[in-house]
This record gives structure tokens, C-alpha cells and sequence, in this order.
């Protein structure tokens, strides 16, 4: 898509603070790209926590995200399978996992991407259980097990050779 932008005549048709349906109006876009826009951290935006008129976007960072999609079309694409039906039935909206974040060019950043996994691992201690594991990364439980077999992952079960080696023979 090659769309023409006045940016001038945006700033000057629209207020400073816009919602979810001037924004997609202004990009051209469908309300589901916008609402991913808005919850991936790929356009800046206050989120009320409100049914409706949920979000509070400034026109400038609209304007800014225009500029950069013309140059990067391929950054600001949502996932595989982001438009199936499948992606969110029912309940929360989808968070990205962070198999996901890494697909996204946004995970280039390392500043970003450090950020995106300190918010992340909060909820969690030092260790985590392959059930807590599996719920950050988005990989199934049976696969981080065998990357521990497989000695890609560290495991320290007590009975690893990984415990063994960091507390001694003894376990202690």
C-alpha cells in the first residue's frame, strides 16, 4: 500500500489526543491492526482501561508511526495467524509470548527488548518451574524438558547433573 500523507493537514483536521477510530481512519487500517498498534508498544498510547474510548493516542505519535511505515512496512505487520480466528477466542486479549516479541523487528531494539523482559519476568522468581516456563515463552512444556535433557537449557532438578555440578557431589 502507498499512501500519500499531508501530515499537515492531519495535525490541523484532528486534535492533539485521538482515539482507536480517528486513528485507523488517518492510517487506513482495520480496528484489529490498530488495537495490535497500540497494545504491542508500536504506537505510544495511554490505555484508560475503559470499554470504550479505551485508548489515548497523540496525533504526532500517529504521524510518527505513518512516517516510519512508509520506510518499514514489514515492522509494523502483526504476527502469522495475528487476523485468524483462532488468535483470540474469547476472554483477555492475547499477550505476545516472548517467541512472539522476538519475531517482531520491535525486538531488534535491545534497550526495548531488555525492558519487555524485565516487565515480563516480574511475576517470577529466580527459578522458573517449566509450567511458568512454558506461560513465558510460549513453548510447550514437553520442549523446554528436552532442552534440558538435551542440556540447551539449564535444569536444575535435583536430580540433574546441572545440581550436582553447582552444589557438589553431596548436594551440598
Amino acid at each position: 500500500m502507498d499512501y500519500s500523507y499531508d501530515f499537515a493537514k492531519i495535525k490541523a483536521n484532528y486534535p492533539e489526543k485521538i482515539g482507536l477510530e480517528q486513528m485507523r481512519v488517518i492510517c487506513h487500517i482495520s480496528k484489529k491492526t490498530a488495537r495490535y498498534l497500540l497494545t504491542s508498544g508500536l504506537v505510544p498510547c495511554i490505555d484508560t482501561g475503559k470499554k470504550t474510548r479505551q485508548y489515548i493516542i497523540n496525533t504526532k505519535d500517529v504521524i510518527t508511526y505513518l512516517k516510519k511505515r512508509q520506510s518499514q512496512p514489514e515492522k509494523f505487520s502483526a504476527p502469522t495467524g495475528y487476523y485468524s480466528a483462532s488468535w483470540n477466542k474469547g476472554g483477555k486479549p492475547k499477550t505476545l509470548t516472548l517467541r512472539e516479541w522476538a519475531n517482531l523487528d520491535t525486538a531488534k531494539s535491545r534497550k526495548k527488548f531488555q525492558d519487555f523482559l524485565t516487565l515480563k519476568t516480574q511475576p517470577y522468581s529466580d527459578v522458573l518451574s517449566v509450567a511458568e516456563a512454558s506461560r513465558l515463552t510460549g513453548y510447550h512444556h514437553n520442549t523446554l524438558t528436552n532442552w534440558c535433557h538435551n542440556g540447551y537449557i539449564c535444569d536444575l532438578s535435583p536430580f540433574s547433573d546441572n545440581m550436582n555440578q553447582s552444589f557438589g557431589a553431596n548436594g551440598g
